[in-house]
């Protein structure tokens, strides 16, 4: 049988044509699994620029899915936050200032609530530690050293010396004042799941640890600020101490 002026025999083997070879850039899904993995790293769309996505240029470019892991702790992440936000917001109300996410002059910590009152200025971390909340001195019996603070098997005390940097930088910008250096600044560390047991609140390295409705109480008592003065005070916290 003759096609396009060739005749095939039977049995005969047909070489492949110019036609049938796969273009400069396509994959040839015919080769092995190893070539299609160089061709397809090889690909301008192997690598996308620094702009794109977050990668760096010349890595190679994934994008991140929705229901990845790495999404979903975000999201739990910034959820956990915001309801801790919610319960501290409580406190704002008649003679009360709040002011949130205020970054640290010449560093890149922030603080994530300062709360302005007629009892002081108190600044106000919020962590989500799970476990018994307790404190230990693991010197020896000579030198037992400074309380650390525990929840439960895990060391906290990393996140008690944070809020007392951060009370020193506000305590620092009240200091800059002719007329507020004698305005009270204390930290709290608000603990919204861990477990208390029988104890009560308690003081590490000058920052109270305890719980939000604590947190609460002890802010909303009286002081020696009026209500003027706390406008003012948290007036001028505002422009020392910019939102991040």
């Amino acid at each position: 049988m003759e096609a396009m002026g060739e005749t095939s025999q039977p049995g005969a083997r047909v070489e492949p044509t110019s036609a049938s070879t796969p273009a400069q850039g396509d994959l040839d899904f015919r080769a092995a699994p190893e070539e299609q993995r160089a061709e397809r790293q090889q690909s301008p769309l192997a690598s996308r620029p620094a702009t794109d996505g977050g990668a760096r240029a010349g890595e190679p470019w994934r994008r991140r899915s929705v229901g990845s892991p790495a999404s979903r702790k975000w999201v739990t992440r910034a959820e956990v936050d915001r309801r801790a936000r919610a319960r501290l917001r409580l406190l704002e109300g008649d003679g009360i200032v709040v002011l949130d996410d205020r970054r640290v002059p010449g560093s890149r910590d922030s603080i994530k609530l300062i709360a302005v009152s007629c009892a002081g200025v108190f600044v106000i971390d919020t962590k989500h530690y799970k476990g018994l909340v307790h404190t230990m001195r693991p010197g020896s019996i000579g030198n037992l050293g400074p309380h650390e603070l525990h929840v439960g098997r895990r060391n906290c005390t990393s996140s008690v010396e944070q809020v007392a940097r951060q009370m020193e930088a506000v305590r620092a910008s009240l200091n800059s004042t002719p007329y507020w250096s004698q305005v009270p600044v204390l930290g709290m560390l608000c603990l919204t799941r861990a477990e208390w047991g029988f104890a009560s609140a308690i003081q590490v390295g000058g920052v109270w640890v305890g719980w939000p409705n604590l947190m609460a109480g002890r802010v909303q008592s009286p002081g020696v600020m009026d209500s003027p003065a706390v406008r003012e005070v948290s007036t001028m916290l505002t422009d020392l101490l910019p939102g991040s």
